[in-house]
């Protein structure tokens, strides 16, 4: 619409302020009117995204606090240990890859004491 707009008030060869003026306005509509949609658009996606990443979030929860339940109660703290160890990161590359999202751990905390850090982290 905007582009048959411009097209047509081009086309018309009509100079007078008054065309160019309601050329203007209709064009600022036509922005704002596209403004408003972008946004709306980035509104719906942001909440599906949002909505993707809670979803992966559990799948990857659920399957490794269950691996990790019975592995404890086979093989006792220290099998539960080896499945954080050795499984949880084969888990979040194949969460990775099959969602498209890149799973990682995050800790609020360092992971390593101050007195064990070196100068990069």
């Amino acid at each position: 619409m905007l582009a048959l707009t411009v097209f047509a008030s081009d086309m018309t060869n009509d100079a007078s302020p008054a065309s160019d003026q309601a050329a203007n306005r209709t064009l600022v509509k036509a922005r704002e009117s596209a403004g408003q949609v972008i946004n709306e658009a980035k509104q719906q996606v942001g909440g599906l995204r949002a909505q993707a990443a809670k979803s992966a979030t559990k799948e990857f929860l659920q399957g490794l606090g269950g691996t990790t339940k019975q592995e404890m109660q086979t093989g006792g703290p220290a099998a539960a240990i080896k499945i954080c160890r050795d499984v949880a990161p084969a888990m979040t590359n194949e969460l990775s890859l099959a969602e498209g999202w890149k799973v990682a751990r995050v800790s609020r905390r360092t992971a390593r004491r101050r007195e064990h850090q070196t100068a990069f982290t």
